[in-house]
């Protein structure tokens, strides 16, 4: 016996409830499945209009993204012999090298726990070039190759100056030192001759090359204020040091330092030591000029003199960083007492130069 089609209307609207019910449940999974395909191919139309036909990505074989494609530089340097690749003006294949990684980073102003994706690149200046849409907001193009870092507002080199001035020298006179630690400079051969200068930022170009200058105490103070402030050392240490911990290669000796420093500022101070003038190593009495402090102790010098003749110094020690009370180092400009030359400074330091703006 056949169910008239009237009784199955008249089921649906006794329980109309439940009619309602079901025609919502399979609308609304109707709807989501059909905004994630419209999302879908918006997603893909957005790639299509901001790409270019002749602009490609090669993934390793099987890889659904970058970040799980692993290609040698042998394997892309067999890629760019292959005649699909256009050449350049200067006859190179206008491709790029790149590494993407994605690192865990805390939201600003959330707790240490709400962590976000962020996706770093490393490019090459081809990497623009194939990527002309790409806008700078704000700030300056990086220089590629350059080993520099961006502190708050300024940019400061990411090591030790090791330029091979006339009167500078390595630690123990060992290249390897240099290599690793930089060189030491003299006040008078850092700065190139130039007067003190206090001024932020600072003026004076000395062994720093070209478009750099060597720090003034202001410039390192606002370093220290934005690395943890100048009245909290232990922060701005924490942020400033590096934790490397082999000495054979010029790292912190592991009993200086009872903890692990952040770096997070990438500036890495290393403990380069100096070269000193004074009475106090053997023989006693007798002033000399000895190495010290490496694997210990590091010191920075300013382009700035207090008003006694003598020059600020920055000095690492163990979890300090700093250019204040008894963080401090003080390195005269001249020292008559020395015989062999009455106008070398007491302290040989390390050189950190800052980037003109």
């Amino acid at each position: 016996m056949k169910i008239p089609l009237s009784y199955s209307f008249r089921s649906l609207w006794t329980r109309k409830l439940t009619t309602f019910l079901t025609i919502a449940g399979v609308a609304l999974v109707a709807f989501v499945f059909t905004a994630v395909l419209m999302l879908a191919n918006g997603v893909k139309d957005t790639l299509v209009a901001t790409g270019a036909d002749d602009n490609a990505i090669v993934l390793r074989k099987s890889a659904e993204s970058e970040t799980l494609s692993i290609i040698t530089f042998d394997e892309a340097a067999v890629i760019g012999t292959q005649p699909e690749i256009a050449l350049g003006k200067d006859g190179q294949p206008m491709m790029t090298k790149e590494v993407l990684t994605i690192i865990n980073c805390r939201k600003h102003g959330a707790g240490p726990s709400d962590l976000s994706n962020v996706t770093v690149r490393g490019v090459t200046p081809d990497g623009l070039i194939l990527r002309p849409q790409v806008k700078l907001t704000e700030g300056r193009m990086f220089n590629f190759g350059a080993s520099e870092l961006i502190i708050g507002t300024q940019t400061w080199m990411a090591q030790n100056l090791n330029y091979n001035a006339p009167g500078s020298m390595c630690y123990d006179n060992d290249p390897r030192n240099g290599a690793f630690l930089g060189r030491l400079y003299p006040w008078y051969v850092a700065m190139g001759g130039a007067p003190s200068d206090s001024s932020n930022p600072g003026k004076v170009q000395g062994v720093c090359p070209k478009g750099w200058h060597v720090p003034s105490l202001s410039e390192w103070n606002q370093l220290f204020t934005a690395t943890g402030g100048i009245t909290s050392f232990s922060k701005s240490g924490n942020a400033l040091e590096s934790p490397f911990r082999d000495t054979s290669a010029g790292g912190w000796l592991p009993s200086t330092i009872n903890f692990t420093p952040s770096n997070s500022s990438g500036f890495s101070a290393l403990p380069g030591g100096g070269f000193f003038w004074d009475t106090t190593s053997p023989p006693l009495g007798t002033p000399t000029f000895h190495f010290v402090g490496k694997s210990q102790q590091g010191f920075f010098l300013t382009s700035t003199l207090v008003p006694a003749g003598q020059v600020w110094a920055g000095r690492v020690n163990a979890i300090t960083f700093g250019i204040n009370g008894t963080v401090s180092v003080i390195q005269r400009q001249g020292n008559p007492d020395d015989p062999i030359d009455p106008y070398q400074p007491s302290m040989n330091a390390s050189c950190r130069c800052v980037k003109d703006p």
